[in-house]
């Protein structure tokens, strides 16, 4: 059992979607992820969410906290993001989105708790 701890939400409202990927390919195209998740919020600042019977493998984890109802990350003119948003290892390039090798973490058969603070 995997429990990924989700703070830094801002007290805001909306959808979280979590998703886990194994490829770099499907990473960074945020296509085909293994594992998906998703969950109303109402103003919390900090979620729990169970992921049960997850491999060991490599995995990194992106999520969203879609607060428009449109189920994609909402950017002003120059491309930055106005939802909040989450990678695995808390990597947060200035200009980009974090990349496989950033992201990245080896888990192993044991329970464990993965944090992702929201930025």
């Amino acid at each position: 059992m995997q429990t990924v701890v989700l703070s830094g939400l801002g007290k805001k409202q909306g959808t979280l979607y979590i998703a886990w990927y194994n490829t770099e390919v499907n990473f960074k195209k945020q296509s085909t992820p293994v594992f998906t998740r998703s969950l109303a919020v109402d103003e919390q600042e900090q979620v729990s969410v169970v992921f049960e019977n997850i491999p060991a493998g490599r995995y990194a984890i992106a999520v969203l906290l879609d607060q428009d109802g449109n189920k994609k990350m909402s950017t002003n003119l120059l491309g930055i993001p106005r939802e909040k948003y989450g990678f695995s290892n808390n990597v947060y390039p200035a200009f980009r989105a974090a990349n496989w090798k950033e992201a990245s973490f080896e888990l192993k058969n044991t329970d464990g708790e993965i944090r992702i603070r929201m930025k």
